[in-house]
């Protein structure tokens, strides 16, 4: 028989935002329970090696992609190939991706992600706490070692 239990708290995933997310709202004497159905950090954090690239904040939607979306879309091996039959379906979607990528909105959704990742490293410890060094000299990468 299945139990049930009552916390403050679920952060759902255990990649490296998650883990973050989780570890952050602890330390601020919350409780949370982290749900991720396999080991921690094989996900996408295993796909991109847990990188948090606060230098890289241009979003998808861009006015380069807004050009060239007409090819991307007819050329079946594009990240935006589709299924004509889905147009339906997706044309909303497709909408306010079209709207997201001219340049006011490209400039402002930038500015949000910046923003974010501005913290990232602070978040993780990156401000010289925690053994994380700060500073120009500081490494862009911090080395994580799973062990049994």
């Amino acid at each position: 028989m299945a139990t049930t239990s009552s916390v403050e708290i679920a952060v759902v995933g255990a990649g490296v935002v998650g883990l973050a997310t989780a570890l952050r709202l602890a330390g601020e004497g919350r409780e949370v329970v982290l749900i991720d159905p396999n080991e921690p950090g094989s996900g996408a954090s295993f796909g991109n090696a847990g990188t948090i690239a606060e230098y890289a904040c241009m979003p998808v939607g861009n006015p380069g992609v807004l050009r060239a979306l007409p090819k991307l879309l007819l050329d079946p091996d594009s990240p935006f190939a589709w299924r004509w039959a889905a147009l339906f379906q997706l044309a909303p979607w497709l909408v306010r991706f079209v709207r997201q990528s001219f340049p006011e909105p490209t400039r402002a959704n930038a500015l949000a992600l910046a923003g974010l990742l501005a913290e990232a490293l602070a978040g993780l410890g990156g401000n010289g706490a925690g053994g994380w060094p700060a500073g120009p000299d500081a490494p862009q990468w911090l080395p994580v070692h799973l062990s049994a």
